[in-house]
């Protein structure tokens, strides 16, 4: 055995008469330019590789003959680390993950065979190196859970509901994660049994139309008291409702004012008198008639006037167009 880089020599420890004629070999192939001494029994080998390891053997010839012998020679190559590679990718995202970086004892072009060993005693330490990494926590997206059982139907009798509900917790979210989406409770119809029949109002009518045409009036609607299809009795409240209705205002005639005091007699011998006729409202009517009054007067002048012997006993006058209303 050699150690790498090291010297060894070789020895074919053959003699014989005449001198013999030695050839070496590796591995059953000539040795070519071999560096040999002692008259081609020693071979040397002055820079031991992995490549010179191998079954040498010496083959011995002369006129009494042929003696072969094998001189096996083994390399022992030393190991060391290799470099680190780099550190892997991180194993998690988040939670806690590793990295991983490794090295190896010796070299993987070191061509291995049964004539070279192998030393690793020189490889101390570890192979394999790692590190913790994106340790922060994971988002944790919320999850529902199951649903409770339903609750009891809200009524005894006739339709009713019922509930049920469920929780963000499996799992609860957490460390930013989104939250449930959706409803965390239902809920449905339900009915038990069928009610009995209860005394019920309908529903009521609509409106009568006012009293009065004008003016305030009395307006009213009605309902009826009923069990199932049947008229009851039983009904608690009013099946009569009457209300106060105004449609618009009534019309105001015009009226006339009492006939005001006479006139002093004038000197054609009459006097008249007047009355006023109030404005009719909301589209009444006007007032019908006169609104001046003439007649004869007697006094002391009048009796010589030749005006009067002419003059009718009484006359009216209605001017045309409004006058106090009209």
């Amino acid at each position: 055995k050699v150690m790498l880089h090291r010297k060894v020599m070789l020895e074919c420890p053959v003699s014989g008469t005449p001198s013999p004629n030695i050839t070496w070999y590796k591995d059953e192939e000539v040795v070519v330019k071999p560096q040999l001494s002692e008259g081609g029994q020693v071979l040397h080998v002055m820079n031991a590789l992995p490549r010179h390891a191998g079954n040498y053997s010496c083959v011995a010839e002369n006129a009494a003959g042929t003696t072969r012998l094998f001189l096996p020679l083994s390399v022992i190559v030393p190991l060391q680390w290799s470099e680190w590679t780099e550190w892997t990718s991180c194993s998690k995202s988040c939670g806690g993950g590793k990295e991983v970086r490794e090295r190896e004892c010796g070299h993987n072009t070191i061509t291995t065979s049964d004539f070279v060993e192998l030393d690793s005693s020189e490889c101390v330490g570890e192979k394999e190196q790692i590190r913790l990494c994106n340790v922060l926590p994971c988002q944790v997206h919320g999850g529902w859970g199951e649903w409770t059982n339903w609750t009891s139907c809200s009524e005894s009798c006739g339709p009713g509901t019922r509930r049920r509900y469920r929780h963000c917790d499996s799992p609860v979210p957490a460390f930013g994660g989104d939250p449930c989406y959706g409803s965390d409770g239902q809920q449905e119809q339900c009915i038990i049994q069928p009610c009995p029949l209860q005394s019920q109002w309908s529903e009521w009518t609509s409106w009568s139309r006012c009293t009065t045409k004008c003016g305030m009036g009395t307006k009213f609607r009605a309902r009826q008291c009923v069990r199932g299809d049947q008229l009851a009795k039983d009904c608690e409240g009013q099946k009569l409702e009457v209300t106060s209705c105004f449609s618009r205002m009534c019309p105001v005639d015009g009226k006339w004012s009492a006939w005001g005091p006479w006139s002093q007699c004038s000197s054609s011998c009459l006097r008249q008198r007047q009355r006023l006729c109030s404005k009719p409202l909301y589209g009444g009517k006007a007032c019908i008639g006169d609104n001046i009054q003439i007649e004869k007067c007697y006094t002391a002048d009048c009796q010589k006037s030749p005006v009067m012997n002419t003059a009718p006993k009484s006359a009216s006058l209605r001017i045309s167009g409004e006058l106090n209303g009209e």
